[in-house]
C-alpha cells in the first residue's frame, strides 16, 4: 500500500498545486473586482464600479446627507471660531481674573453636500454651526464670569484651492451671577449682532492657507456696529497622519464700534488630521491682544498668554 502511494505523490502533488494555484489566481481576480475603499462608509464589498464612494473619487458629483467633512474650515486662530476647545490662560487686564479657563464648546458640521466626497472635495455644502464660549475664573474658584454664544447657518463652496464661505451669523453675550456679586457697580451690555458673513479661503501650497472674512450687521444692539472684519493666515507641515507636524496661525479682527481696532490672536502648536475626514486635534500655545473676546467686558483691553487643547470638525 505505501509503494503505491508512493508512485502516487507525484500525481497527488501536482493535482495540489493546480487546486492552489486556481484558489490563488480566482481568489486575487475576485479581489481585484473587489472595492476596497474605506472612507468614511467603511469597507465596501460590492464592485468597485458601483460603489458611490470610488464615483466620488473618479470626480463624479453627488448628494450626500450628513458629510463627515467640511469644505471651508474653522479659522485655526479665528475669534469665535465653533470647536471643542479649552485653553488656560494668564490675563493682563480687564475684571475677570488673572488665571482662566476659557472654553469653547460646539461645532460645525455639514448637513448636506452636492459635490465629491473627501475632506478635500469640491462642491457645495450646507452646515449648522454653534458653540458656546464659557470664561470660568480660576482665582474666583472657577466661577462663570461670562458666555458668548454664536450660531451661524453657513453656505460653502470649494473648487480646487478656493473655498468660500456665505451665510447668516448670531453671536449674543451674557455675564454670570458671581461676577455681578462681585462688581454691583457693573452695567451689563447687552450685546449682540445677526449679520450676513461672507468668507474666504485661498491654499497658496499644501502647507500654507490664506483668508479674509467680512460680516454685516443688519440687526444690532448693545454698541454693536455694522462691519467686522477678519483676516488672517495658517501654516500646517504634516509628518505623517500617525505623527501630525507643526501647525502655526495668525488672525487679526477688526471692528468698527473700535474704529478699526481689535484683537490679533496667534496659535502656535502641534497638530494631528484625521485623512479621511479632515477633523483636527491640536495642543497649542495662544497669545491675544486687544480688545476682549467677551463683549460683556466691551472695550476693555486685555493681553493673554495660554496653553490649550483644540478639536475642529
Amino acid at each position: 500500500m505505501f509503494a503505491r502511494l508512493a508512485r502516487r505523490l507525484p500525481s497527488i502533488a501536482l493535482c495540489a498545486a493546480a487546486v492552489c494555484c486556481a484558489a490563488a489566481f480566482g481568489g486575487r481576480a475576485e479581489a481585484d473586482e473587489t472595492c476596497t475603499h474605506g472612507g468614511a462608509g467603511g469597507i465596501h464589498q460590492q464592485p468597485g464600479v458601483n460603489c458611490p464612494y470610488c464615483a466620488a473619487d473618479d470626480d463624479v458629483w453627488r448628494w450626500r446627507v450628513l458629510p463627515p467633512s467640511l469644505l471651508f474650515k474653522p479659522y485655526i486662530a479665528g475669534v469665535k471660531a465653533a470647536r471643542m476647545a479649552g485653553v488656560l490662560n494668564r490675563v493682563d487686564g480687564g475684571r475677570m481674573g488673572e488665571t482662566t479657563l476659557d472654553g469653547s464648546l460646539g461645532a460645525r458640521i455639514g448637513i448636506i453636500r452636492l459635490g465629491q466626497d473627501g475632506p478635500d472635495a469640491d462642491g457645495w455644502q450646507f452646515d449648522i454651526e454653534a458653540a458656546a464660549f464659557p470664561r470660568l475664573n480660576h482665582d474666583e474658584e472657577m466661577d462663570l464670569d461670562a458666555t458668548d454664544f454664536r450660531a451661524g447657518l453657513p453656505l460653502s463652496y470649494r473648487s480646487g484651492p478656493t473655498a468660500i464661505s456665505f451665510g447668516y451669523d448670531h453671536i449674543s453675550t451674557h455675564v454670570g451671577d458671581e461676577f455681578f456679586e462681585r462688581n454691583p457697580d457693573f452695567e451689563r451690555v447687552n450685546y449682540s449682532r445677526d449679520a450676513l458673513l461672507l468668507g474666504v479661503r485661498q491654499d497658496l501650497s499644501l502647507e500654507l492657507t490664506v483668508y479674509g472674512e467680512a460680516a454685516y450687521a443688519f440687526a444690532r444692539d448693545g454698541g454693536s456696529d455694522p462691519w467686522v472684519f477678519q483676516f488672517g493666515a495658517e501654516y500646517f507641515d504634516e509628518i505623517s497622519p500617525a505623527s501630525g507636524g507643526p501647525v502655526a496661525a495668525a488672525n487679526v479682527q477688526l471692528r468698527e464700534e473700535f474704529e478699526l481696532g481689535g484683537r490679533f490672536t496667534t496659535v502656535v502648536g502641534w497638530q494631528f488630521r484625521e485623512p479621511e475626514t479632515g477633523r483636527l486635534l491640536r495642543f497649542a500655545a495662544q497669545y491675544d491682544a486687544g480688545k476682549s473676546p467677551y463683549d460683556e467686558l466691551f472695550g476693555e483691553d486685555e493681553t493673554a498668554i495660554g496653553l490649550g487643547v483644540f478639536y475642529d470638525f
